[in-house]
């Protein structure tokens, strides 16, 4: 296996483990930012913001395991 084929393994195995795929968080746009929510409101919910739809998710599997105030 070369390194090309295991890393697109590897983005398989973590795209399939995301919470952004396993929760189906809402996407939209937010003022000038994508935003993905997963939850009613911004307030109560996970959210994470991006340029793009793919860094909204992204920051999205990261604010899932934030602590709340951080």
């Amino acid at each position: 296996m070369d390194t090309i084929e295991a890393q697109t393994i590897a983005d398989k195995s973590w795209w399939a483990n995301s919470h952004f795929v396993n929760l189906k968080p809402r996407i939209f746009i937010d003022g000038d930012k994508w935003c993905a929510l997963y939850g009613d409101n911004l307030q109560d919910g996970v959210a994470g913001f991006g340029e793009t739809p793919n860094d909204a998710m992204i920051d999205f599997d990261k604010a899932w395991h934030r602590k709340i105030g951080s």
